[in-house]
């Protein structure tokens, strides 16, 4: 799935949610006037532009409720962006909305509910939001022209425990999440539940196969220092066996040096059950140790 089809998912699931009070409706019209392009005049009809048909729909939808009644159609170049008209005396009771919800928005003393805070997240999106596909990369952005209102949606992200980077692009406010457990978490306060499934189905499987590319990547790192140190084992011991202390070395030694030799992979419980007769581990350890010694006093130069 592309960026785009993931932010259109992600809308599409948006539209399916009922705003449950008056307050979460104007939270969610405030935001999305907010975050819109800037309104232009047109026969003295203002223009809302956003350059997603589903976010224009919403905002109608939400406007029709309050009464409002619009009109939506193509603007920009070659269609490009949703217009949505309204009367110069019903913009003026939205940037109240707006207006109002601002002022809330930087209080102190929790005059903001969580359903209005999440109404104005769910707005917020709709109109400004742009979604990486996961499969790629994690990552969802808000693009808010307003400065006072990117600062005020930080705010809001905070308070749910969110916690979004800040930078500025093309003169917009860009706040953007890259965590995949925090993505998660802002899709389904939003209320984006098929396309939170489908996230968290791919983030479990990019987890699963990087789980296994540790263990794989650990396992041939064991193996390989396992390889290393028989061969430098395998080389002290040759050493010892033609050395003249090594002449001296009781058989069971030999046997045990002989057998450590031929089979440089094998661990020493395998190295004790090829021995005549075997033996456990343990005692397979404790002649490997005396033959250690016997190479240091024959000056070979590297541990057993």
């Amino acid at each position: 799935m592309p960026s785009a089809r993931f932010s259109e998912s992600i809308r599409k699931d948006i539209l399916k949610v009922q705003v449950r009070d008056r307050e979460e409706a104007r939270a969610e019209i405030a935001s999305m006037l907010s975050c819109s392009n800037p309104v232009k005049v047109d026969g003295g009809m203002r223009i809302l532009s956003s350059s997603s048909p589903l976010g224009a729909e919403r905002l109608a939808r939400l406007l029709r409720e309050e009464g409002i009644v619009s009109e939506t159609r193509p603007v920009g170049k070659a269609g490009s962006e949703t217009g949505l008209f309204v009367t110069e005396t019903d913009y003026c009771r939205m940037a109240e909305f707006a207006d109002a919800f601002r002022s809330e928005a930087f209080s102190d003393d929790g005059a903001i509910t969580t359903r209005q805070r999440r109404a104005a997240l769910r707005g917020a999106f709709m109109v400004c939001g742009v979604a990486s596909d996961p499969r790629r990369t994690y990552r969802i952005e808000l693009h808010i022209k307003d400065p006072l209102f990117a600062r005020a949606t930080l705010l809001l992200m905070h308070a749910e425990d969110i916690e979004p980077s800040r930078m500025l692009r093309n003169g917009k406010n860009i706040l953007y999440v890259k965590e995949g457990a925090q993505i998660a978490d802002f899709l389904a306060m939003i209320g984006a539940y098929i396309s939170l499934l489908f996230f968290e189905n791919i983030r479990t499987d990019k987890e699963i196969r990087n789980q296994v590319n540790r263990t794989v990547n650990c396992d041939t790192a064991n193996a390989r220092r396992q390889a290393e140190a028989g061969a430098r084992r395998g080389e002290s011991l040759r050493s010892l066996l033609t050395s003249a202390e090594g002449v001296r070395l009781p058989k069971e030694l030999r046997d045990a040096a002989e057998v450590l030799i031929e089979n440089p992979g094998l661990s020493i419980k395998e190295l004790g059950e090829l021995m005549d007769p075997p033996i456990g581990k343990s005692g397979m350890h404790h002649r490997l140790r005396k033959l250690e010694r016997y190479a240091e006093e024959a000056g070979s130069g590297s541990k057993v």
